[in-house]
């Protein structure tokens, strides 16, 4: 008897088209190791995995029962950046209802007082150049995804649009840093 082969993305895809349930338990299995990682590494517990990697899948499942949805990526790629986008989402809404600065940056104790101040302009300067923004610049720069990648995620047309955006986000942020940053600060 032949070892049975393993699923492909399409394979996946069609099986969650007709309600297959088999496809989101070998999703689960594709990509729970990844995610964990991730969350633990960004200030979750095992329950936070396990509760953003079901909340991933159930967005994953809706989505592709819808007519127009189209993989374009890889499954485990997908699911990964929903659990992100879920664990990100949940971090900051954290972060509003304690009052507590935004976890992603914060310093350790033991950084230096020039440090945290130096995080402290860099989180309000991010502030205010927009959600939008902020968004794609932690894209791009904090979590290393490429051009293509923040297109997709950002639901942009194409990886041009998102350059294009990234450009005008980064002059944004350098008209705000130079409003509140004077030469002198910097070199002396």
């Amino acid at each position: 008897m032949q070892p049975s082969k393993p699923l492909t993305d399409q394979d996946l895809l069609a099986m969650m088209k007709t309600g297959n349930q088999q496809a989101l338990i070998e999703l689960y299995k594709m990509c729970y190791e990844s995610v964990r990682n991730y969350i633990l590494k960004n200030n979750g517990s095992d329950d936070d995995v396990k509760d953003t990697v079901q909340d991933a899948l159930v967005i994953t499942w809706q989505k592709s029962l819808q007519p127009d949805f189209e993989l374009t990526a890889k499954y485990t790629t997908y699911i990964y950046s929903v659990a992100k986008n879920l664990w990100w989402n949940k971090l900051r809404k954290m972060n509003r209802e304690t009052g507590l600065d935004d976890l992603a940056i914060e310093p350790s104790e033991q950084e230096s007082e020039t440090k945290k101040i130096d995080y402290k302009i860099l989180k309000n300067c991010m502030d205010e150049i927009g959600d939008t923004c902020k968004k794609l610049l932690g894209y791009f720069y904090f979590d290393g995804y490429n051009m293509n990648e923040v297109a997709k995620l950002m639901e942009f047309a194409n990886s041009d649009t998102a350059k294009a955006k990234k450009y005008q986000c980064l002059k944004k942020l350098e008209v705000v840093v130079k409003s509140k940053i004077r030469k002198e600060d910097i070199l002396y």
